[in-house]
């Protein structure tokens, strides 16, 4: 059985450390990103088959932008 890769993405630490902690111990190979530039860099290297994504961030790259580019690549 194939493990799910998942990117979680969230500026904020504490939902992001919750979901990565709930996700790895139900079994889910899980990355994390603070926000949506690092997220957009690992999506170019990386293939997801689930994004769990914040929708406003700070830095100018927001959830929707992530899940384009992520449509993109």
């Amino acid at each position: 059985m194939q493990v799910l890769k998942i990117l979680v993405v969230d500026d904020d630490p504490v939902t992001r450390s919750l979901l990565s902690t709930k996700l790895s111990k139900a079994n889910y190979e899980v990355d994390t990103a603070d926000d949506g530039i690092a997220a957009q860099s690992m999506i170019a290297r990386q293939f997801y088959d689930v994004i769990l994504t914040d929708l406003m961030m700070p830095g100018g790259v927001d959830g929707i932008d992530v899940l384009e580019n992520a449509k993109e690549n």
